[in-house]
């Protein structure tokens, strides 16, 4: 965006698709309000740069403008009462009666409206520091088992289906799990340490009858297992080994 004129006000309208998730019986709508520091790969150079440039990271053999496109973090005690603020406000239409709505990361107001639900932060704006959660459950016994939603968008028609196995809470079938670990350099330290956790943690998830494989990236792949295996005693070792390493 070039040419604004100083003092001049511009309006930047974004549009997107996010597939919204549904856990437990609750729907979960996420918003970002803030980006996190960028990765910045390759050796620091040994030449400093002629000037500083007012980035906090220093230049690399992958990034040599590193300290260019690094600004520093913004905390809160950084800025003033009215900076960095979003005003958000919510129109939920989930197709289907809506009985709460909740949010882990902000206290929001709900506003019932016929098959509609609006929701906002209770301050209206919104320290830009972390996402913004909204949850809601369908009411009970209207929790679905299959939906599907259609919108039409430049003259074409998109559908989304959504299915939710074992909803009546009676049967239960076999999964078959692929867990798929970041193990790039940007995952050094604490990250790939909650990852190795969060891993161990799912294959504990796993029954006799589930089939699983574990997948690891970085510059290139490798997948554990050829194809999905059973879960059994042996395979499940393996894996942990697998993962601590």
């Amino acid at each position: 965006m070039a040419n604004i004129p100083p003092g001049e006000t511009i309006t930047v309208e974004l549009n997107y698709q996010q597939a919204v998730r549904y856990q437990s019986g609750e729907f979960e709508l996420r918003l970002p309000t803030t980006l996190t520091p960028r990765y910045m790969p390759g050796q620091t150079l040994d030449n400093e740069p002629a000037q500083w440039s007012g980035g906090w990271a220093t230049p690399t053999t992958a990034v040599p403008d590193a300290d260019q496109i690094s600004p520093f973090t913004v905390r809160p005690d950084d800025v003033g009462p009215d900076s960095h603020r979003a005003t958000i406000a919510l129109e939920i239409n989930a197709g289907l009666p809506v009985s709460r709505v909740s949010s882990p990361s902000h206290r929001v107001t709900s506003t019932w409206n016929g098959n509609t639900v609006e929701v906002a932060p209770e301050s209206r704006a919104v320290l830009m520091d972390r996402d913004l959660i909204v949850r809601w459950a369908p009411a009970r016994g209207m929790e679905p088992a299959a939906a599907v939603f259609q919108e039409q968008w430049q003259g074409e028609d998109y559908l989304l289906a959504v299915v939710v196995p074992g909803v009546n809470g009676k049967q239960r079938l076999p999964r078959e799990l692929v867990f798929v670990i970041d193990t790039s350099g940007s995952m050094a330290g604490e990250s790939i340490r909650q990852a190795r956790q969060a891993l161990l943690r799912g294959l504990e998830t796993l029954d006799a009858d589930d089939r699983f494989n574990v997948i690891q990236f970085n510059s290139q792949t490798h997948s554990l297992f050829m194809e999905a295996v059973p879960s059994s005693g042996n395979n499940l070792a393996r894996a942990r080994r697998y993962v601590k390493g």
